[in-house]
Parts: C-alpha cells; sequence; structure tokens
C-alpha cells in the first residue's frame, strides 16, 4: 500500500505541488520556532524580580505543544471527513494542507492572543477568513478538476465544522 501511495504521490506531483509542499515545510519550522523560544527564554526579568525555574517553562511547553496536538488533530480530523461527500481527488491532500493551516492558525494564536494580548473575539474571526482564503487558493490548485464553487462551498463548510467543534469542545471542557 505504501508503495502504491508514493507512486500516486511521485506521478501526481508537479512543481507547482513540490513548490508548495516546500514553502509549508519551512513556513511550519519557522512557526513553530517562534512559541518554544518564547517559552524556552520566557521574558526577561525585571532586576529584583524572580525568575521562572526552567522546570515551569519546560512544563509549560509541552502542555503548549500537547494542547496544540489535540487541536491540530481533532481540526484535521473533521476537515478530511467534511471532504469525502464533496469527492476531491486525491481526497488525502486535504491532512497536509489542513495540518499545516490549523497548525499555523494555532501557534499564531498562541502569539497574538497569549503574548500580544490581542483579545480572542477579535484574532479568530479575522484568522478563519484568512485560512478560508489560504486554503481556498491552494485547493484550487491542488484540485483544478474541480469548480471554483465546489471548492469554496468545501472550504467554508469544513472550516465553519471544524471552528463550532471546537467552540462545542471548549464549552464543554469549560463549563
Amino acid at each position: 500500500m505504501f508503495r502504491t501511495l508514493l507512486k500516486e504521490t511521485n506521478n501526481s506531483l508537479s512543481g507547482c505541488h513540490c513548490k508548495l509542499s516546500l514553502f509549508f515545510t519551512f513556513l511550519f519550522a519557522a512557526l513553530l520556532l517562534c512559541p518554544v523560544t518564547v517559552l524556552a527564554n520566557g521574558p526577561v526579568p525585571e532586576p529584583g524580580q524572580p525568575h521562572d525555574s526552567s522546570a515551569g517553562l519546560l512544563f509549560g511547553l509541552f502542555f503548549f505543544l500537547f494542547i496544540l496536538f489535540i487541536a491540530v488533530s481533532g481540526t484535521v480530523l473533521i476537515e478530511f471527513l467534511a471532504a469525502i461527500p464533496f469527492r476531491l481527488k486525491p481526497i488525502w491532500w486535504v491532512l497536509p494542507v489542513n495540518f499545516v493551516s490549523n497548525l499555523v492558525f494555532n501557534i499564531l494564536l498562541f502569539i497574538f492572543v497569549v503574548l500580544a494580548e490581542v483579545p480572542y473575539v477579535v484574532y479568530v474571526p479575522i484568522g478563519e477568513v484568512i485560512v478560508v482564503a489560504v486554503e481556498y487558493l491552494v485547493y484550487r490548485k491542488l484540485y483544478p478538476k474541480d469548480t471554483p464553487k465546489k471548492i469554496l462551498i468545501y472550504t467554508v463548510t469544513a472550516n465553519l465544522l471544524s471552528a463550532l467543534s471546537v467552540l462545542l469542545g471548549w464549552k464543554l471542557i469549560f463549563s
């Protein structure tokens, strides 16, 4: 099965897809290093102020990565399942696109909401609109045989489903 998938991947990849994959890999690495660096170093304390222990920073890093893993995994699964009725071929392209876009969204959520103190209700709607726009453009390149209307409907539907599931999940956890 792996050989078939690898062969199909090699046959279906064009120069555009390779460049897109390379771009997402570098973007993922760069964005992952931002919060890790902040968590590892922490803010510089004022003279005479206590500094957090490295154990506390390490715990914060693992907690951040755990929450990030849960959020990204759940959203990728929901958006993959949402793609099934739309019959996108090959459907597995949905996985890396959603993985990268959700990972970037959540890392930027951490940076803007936690570190820069941008209100959650400001960041999320703006971020979701940007995610839908970027995913739509990426899917247009990956699925040229599908109509732009079909891709737009899928992208909006999948992101609405995943956003609503996250909101419902947070409500269930914290109420």
